[in-house]
C-alpha cells in the first residue's frame, strides 16, 4: 500500500475510534482529502472532487465507488479500503477494459471474480 493510502485509512480507522470529536477536512495531498462530519457520523474521502469512499460510523457501513473514473489511481485507493476493511473482497483487477472485483467465498475460501459496476457497499 502507498504512504498516502496508509494515511488515508489510518484517519478513517481514527474516526472509527472516535479519537475526533469535531468535525474536520483534511487534506493530504492535492488530490486527496478526508472530511469528516462528527454529527452525521459520516466520513467522505475524495480524490481530487469525487467522493470515492463514503462510511457510516455509527452504522459501520462503507461504500466504495469509482464515480466513473476507472484509473490505477482510483482502483488503488478502493483496494487499500477494501482490503482493510473488508475480510470478503480481495480487491478489484481489470480484464479487457472491465473492472472486476475478486470475492473470497467464506466457506470454502475460494475465490472468484464477480464485476465490480461501480459501487460496492459492505458491512465492516
Amino acid at each position: 500500500m502507498r504512504i498516502i493510502e496508509d494515511k488515508l485509512t489510518e484517519i478513517v480507522q481514527d474516526c472509527l475510534l472516535g479519537k475526533y470529536t469535531k468535525s474536520f477536512t483534511k487534506r493530504l495531498s492535492k488530490r486527496d482529502r478526508v472530511e469528516y462530519d462528527h454529527e452525521g457520523s459520516q466520513v467522505t474521502v475524495f480524490l481530487w472532487r469525487s467522493p470515492i469512499v463514503r462510511l457510516n460510523t455509527k452504522e459501520k457501513r462503507m461504500i466504495v465507488q469509482s464515480c466513473g473514473h476507472e484509473s490505477n489511481t482510483t482502483k488503488s485507493r478502493l483496494n487499500a479500503f477494501m482490503s482493510y476493511f473488508d475480510s470478503q473482497v480481495s480487491g478489484i483487477f481489470q480484464k479487457n477494459w472491465v473492472w472486476y472485483r475478486y470475492v473470497r467465498e467464506p466457506l470454502t475460501s475460494t475465490h472468484k471474480s464477480v464485476e465490480f459496476n461501480g459501487k460496492y457497499e459492505f458491512s465492516f
